[in-house]
């Protein structure tokens, strides 16, 4: 595994409007998607922007998360974030995109 690989996590507003809230992000066992790991991001974006939001080690975080087999996890995030009128929304599908970076590639 490399070990210089990185995770690095962005969030898009598509929304016409400023957003504030927490991104929450698992990793999740795909034998009975139970929960290994997890992260609460605090979030701030303006209208229609993105933003990096964190970057994680790879290695470091699949050994934790007890993920050596490729197919035995999922990387999950939602968003719960709150706009000008304070509603309260949880987003599963907002543009949250991920990447596995590596120094070796």
């Amino acid at each position: 595994m490399d070990e210089t690989a990185k995770i690095s996590i962005y969030l898009v507003n598509d929304l016409f409007e400023d957003i504030q809230g927490e991104l929450i992000c698992s990793i999740l066992g795909t034998d009975r998607f139970s929960e290994r790991l997890s992260w609460l991001f605090t979030v701030n974006l303006d209208a229609s922007s993105s933003k990096h939001v964190n970057d994680l080690p790879y290695a470091s975080v699949m050994k934790r998360a007890n993920c050596q087999e490729t197919n035995s996890c999922l990387f999950h995030c939602s968003l719960e974030f709150h706009n000008q009128t304070n509603q309260t929304n949880v987003s599963h599908f907002t543009k949250i995109h991920f990447s596995r970076l590596s120094n070796n590639s």
